[in-house]
C-alpha cells in the first residue's frame, strides 16, 4: 500500500514534513521549505538560524520554486492587502491563502 503524499518527492520527505519535532519545515501556503533546529530545542532558545532548502535532503530532487512573491502579489492585486503580516490586514486574507489551495487552484 502506497501511503506517500504525492505532493512530496519521496517517502522520507513525506515523513519528515509530518514530524512535529523535525528540523525540516514545509509551509504549504507558499510552498516554502526550510531547515532549522528541532522544534523542541527552539522552545528553549529564542533565536535559531533558519535555512531555505532547494533540494530534498533525502533523494536529492530539486524542490519546486517557493511562491512567497506570487502570494504577496496576488493578495495585493486582488484584495488590496499590502502587508499580510499586519494584524488588521491579516484578518482580510481569504482562507484559501492560508493553505495550498490558492496556488493549486491557479496551477502554480
Amino acid at each position: 500500500m502506497d501511503t506517500m503524499n504525492k505532493d512530496f518527492c519521496c517517502d522520507a520527505m513525506n515523513l519528515w514534513v509530518q514530524d512535529r519535532d523535525c528540523p525540516f519545515m514545509y509551509n504549504a501556503y507558499d510552498r516554502y521549505y526550510t531547515m532549522s533546529a528541532p522544534k523542541s530545542l527552539m522552545k528553549k532558545n529564542v533565536v535559531w538560524p533558519c535555512y531555505k532548502v532547494h533540494f530534498c535532503p533525502f533523494c536529492g530532487t530539486k524542490l519546486p520554486k517557493n511562491l512567497v512573491d506570487e502570494r504577496f502579489e496576488i493578495l495585493e492585486k486582488e484584495y488590496g492587502i499590502t502587508d499580510p503580516y499586519d494584524t488588521k490586514q491579516k484578518k482580510r486574507i481569504p482562507a484559501e491563502f492560508m493553505t495550498d489551495e490558492w496556488w493549486k487552484k491557479r496551477g502554480l
